[in-house]
């Protein structure tokens, strides 16, 4: 949590306390932004200090207040623009600090002599004040930060009850409906912002409060609505955090609807995920989690290395949802200048055909389906600006109505380092990531790299009509010790190079691309197989394949002398030795 999330509330403290000390007060945080001040440091709030921030610096590392009784002569003070040429006649600045992390700095200033006075006379009461305010100001950022959370865990609930399949609706013991989620309205035929009809209400609390204990029968109830009778299967919950209070969770379910889901599981149980290769466990959670979200309208965020297959994992979720009938509509963000990527995703108002209509852009051609937007991360600033006013009112300029589409957004970046950097707009990141996914890259799932091997092979062998019936043992090995730096992308052209190249029935090691040819090849545990048994041979070859492995890990040398065991300077010995 950062002190500038609650700037206002700093500011009416700083406020508070100058006017009681009658000394100015300044607040920077922990990157040496002012966050707040009074008097004549007020012109400085959201600049950065420049080359005057010694003492604030030193406050910051140590977690000490610090006391300047002569600034600009003080040895903090040598290397900063004001040395011997300072305005302040005083200083007494406070660490301001929660759960053993620094979040700022705040200051008594002195500009005048009456000021210095005040700050000095009484030092210590100044300073144990000081510390006290440094406290408050820390308590408030520890609120907010509760306060978002709960926030936070509020919508979540709210989010997750909205889009459950399952109708619920709260009644007190009176029989009266404090809440009735979506999938509630649309089995009982209440239109959405309206007040529920009593009548039918009536019939559900008649229906459960007579029976408290929560037991059912697999019988559904009768509920006769908009003069027809319907059928829906009825169980209870009770609430009772405060036995006064008592309310009850009704869930219904509409058994026409359960059968033909239960229809539709079993004839195809993968539908739109079958293509996804992979049974390492994080595979698993992802295809289930993106079966359980595909249906709801809130936005993906696809995190994953470049090759891991974002695009596609978006796609399947594309046809595995009920929107498989719409468009899907994929656009990168990071290959359009600014100007020509908001015309293809908002379209041009003011361009008019001959029937006055707008030209669309890709938001609106995607209506009723899914919209991929890739490399989300490159993504100018005022283009998020845009695409956050479209996610929060489902409209674009020109529009005259709602549109109707779900958000896919992906990225290799780091999202949230970008938005701390200020290069992507936080309220975005928080829109798009309802629903985060995180695709890991291929080293880390290499149970199933042979898998996605002999799929690829499949599939390229059909494209070239070419019969290879599968890898040589010495090739497969080759595939799970190389790194994958390009993941499945990488994979998927090795395999075809290989079967372009390969004259043969089996792929060898001598069809496969020149990179690969020369991989070290390594155990589970990731060390160089064994090699020869002539010892001067086995050190050299050891220390060979130790060095080309880091190398393609993109590491330093000196993990060679980690993975060999020995010293960085035996290692660098050796390796004149053996001219490596």
């Amino acid at each position: 949590m950062e002190l500038k999330a609650i700037q206002l509330t700093i500011q009416q403290i700083v406020s508070a306390i100058s006017a009681v000390l009658k000394i100015e007060v300044e607040i920077a945080d922990r990157h040496l932004l002012r966050i707040a001040g009074t008097g004549a440091i007020k012109p400085q709030i959201w600049k950065e200090m420049s080359n005057e921030d010694y003492v604030y610096r030193r406050c910051l590392e140590t977690g000490e207040p610090v006391v300047i009784e002569s600034p600009g002569f003080h040895e903090l003070c040598r290397n900063c623009v004001h040395v011997r040429n300072c305005r302040e006649l005083g200083e007494v600045c406070c660490p301001i600090k929660t759960d053993n992390r620094t979040l700022g700095v705040i200051g008594l200033i002195a500009f005048t002599q009456e000021q210095r006075n005040r700050l000095f006379t009484d030092l210590q009461a100044n300073l144990t004040f000081l510390q006290k305010m440094a406290e408050l100001i820390a308590s408030k950022v520890m609120e907010h930060e509760f306060y978002l959370q709960q926030l936070m865990a509020q919508k979540k609930v709210s989010m997750l009850i909205d889009y459950m399949e399952n109708g619920a609706v709260i009644l007190n013991r009176q029989g009266e409906c404090s809440y009735m989620n979506p999938a509630a309205r649309r089995l009982l035929h209440i239109p959405a912002e309206t007040e529920p009809d009593a009548g039918v209400i009536g019939q559900i609390a008649d229906a459960v409060l007579h029976n408290a204990d929560g037991i059912w029968s697999d019988e559904p109830v009768a509920l006769k609505l908009g003069g027809k009778v319907k059928q829906l299967l009825v169980s209870m919950q009770t609430l009772s955090i405060n036995p006064e209070m008592k309310e009850f969770v009704v869930f219904l379910n509409d058994p026409e609807q359960i059968t033909h889901i239960a229809s539709r599981l079993t004839e195809d149980s993968v539908k739109g995920f079958e293509q996804i290769i992979g049974n390492h466990p994080s595979m698993k959670i992802l295809k289930d989690l993106a079966r359980k979200v595909a249906n709801s309208p809130s936005s993906i965020l696809i995190r994953g290395e470049n090759g891991t297959g974002k695009e596609f994992f978006a796609q399947c979720i594309h046809r595995y949802s009920e929107r498989s009938g719409k468009p899907f509509l994929a656009l990168n963000c990071a290959v359009l200048p600014e100007a020509l990527l908001e015309r293809e995703l908002f379209g041009r108002a003011e361009e008019r055909d001959g029937q006055g209509e707008g030209k669309p852009g890709m938001i609106e051609a995607a209506e009723g389906g899914m919209l991929f937007l890739d490399d989300i991360g490159h993504m100018p600033l005022s283009t998020q600006l845009k695409l956050l006013n479209f996610l929060e009112h489902k409209t674009i300029p020109g529009a005259q109505r709602q549109l109707d589409v779900k958000l896919i957004a992906a990225t290799a970046q780091d999202l949230d380092q970008l938005v701390d950097q200020g290069l992507f707009r936080r309220e975005l990141f928080y829109k798009l990531s309802v629903f985060p996914f995180y695709i890991p890259p291929l080293r880390e799932r290499k149970e199933d790299i042979l898998a996605l091997a002999s799929h690829f092979l499949q599939q390229h062998c059909a494209f070239t009509k070419k019969y290879i019936r599968a890898f040589d043992e010495e090739v497969k090995k080759i595939f799970l010790s190389y790194h994958w730096k390009g993941n499945i992308r990488e994979l998927s052209n090795a395999v075809e190079y290989a079967i372009n190249v390969e004259s043969g029935t089996v792929v060898s090691k001598n069809s496969l691309p020149d990179y690969l040819r020369n991989v070290v090849l390594v155990d589970a545990n990731g060390y160089p197989a064994e090699a020869s048994c002539n010892l001067r041979m086995v050190e050299k070859d050891a220390i060979r394949r130790a060095l080309l492995l880091v190398k393609e890990r993109g590491e330093p040398k000196d993990k060679a002398a980690e993975l060999l065991g020995i010293g960085r300077a035996t290692l660098f010995r050796k390796m004149q030795e053996y001219e490596l």
